[in-house]
């Protein structure tokens, strides 16, 4: 199903069958190995005549249409495409029965994040089925890949998630801190999730409690 979904993402909004295939098999292979991967197509490149940036993750299929403005800071051309791997794998996305909904996010700012300030959002979300007495831990999980490349999981701690619906307030640290560089500016995609908190030696990188949901930040100056 998936995979019949970005087939005729791609069939029905990029014009160019040489870059259909290209995307099916960048898409294909992310499935395969679990690694993220992304594609920028120049507004040229479309049926509609939009920018887009596309992501696979978490074995699944995000699209996100860019402004004029976010492909000028991500200096896309109008023909062009580029496509970035991450640097490494991310096994979410295998769970099932997951007991957690995470319904949106909206990160502050997210039209010009500052670089060297936290990132702060508010989660909603519906937990119906966890019990409101039981202690509950929980992390926050956020996940990108900079446009340099550099893959970056962060996570926040939560002592108590109340059943039912709700929304949390989360903080993460910032994408980097003086005195290192600053990452370049342009379009990111941000994907957040619940996951049990981390056990000293216990390899629990891709155990969640939730769905991911994406979303997209703009990198200011």
């Amino acid at each position: 199903m998936l995979r019949d979904a970005a087939l005729a993402w791609v069939k029905s909004h990029i014009s160019l069958p040489p870059l259909q295939h290209e995307f099916m098999g960048h898409f294909d292979e992310a499935a395969r190995t679990c690694t993220p991967c992304s594609l920028l197509f120049g507004r040229e490149l479309g049926r509609n005549r939009k920018p887009y940036l596309v992501h696979c993750f978490a074995r699944e299929f995000f699209v996100f249409q860019l402004t004029e403005a976010q492909a000028a800071m991500a200096q896309l051309l109008p023909n062009e495409s580029r496509h970035q791997t991450s640097a490494r794998p991310n096994r979410l996305g295998l769970a099932a029965d997951l007991p957690v909904t995470l319904l949106r996010f909206d990160i502050e700012r997210a039209e010009a994040l500052p670089w060297n300030h936290p990132i702060s959002m508010d989660v909603a979300d519906d937990a119906r089925s966890v019990s409101s007495n039981a202690p509950n831990r929980v992390c926050v999980r956020m996940d990108y890949d900079l446009p340099n490349g550099t893959s970056v999981t962060a996570l926040d701690n939560l002592f108590h998630l109340p059943g039912g619906k709700g929304r949390i307030r989360c903080s993460f640290t910032p994408l980097a801190k003086d005195p290192e560089p600053q990452p370049p500016p342009g379009p990111m995609a941000v994907f957040l999730s619940f996951t049990p908190p981390p056990s000293p030696g216990v390899d629990d990188e891709g155990r969640q409690l939730s769905n991911v949901r994406g979303a997209l930040v703009s990198i200011a100056r």
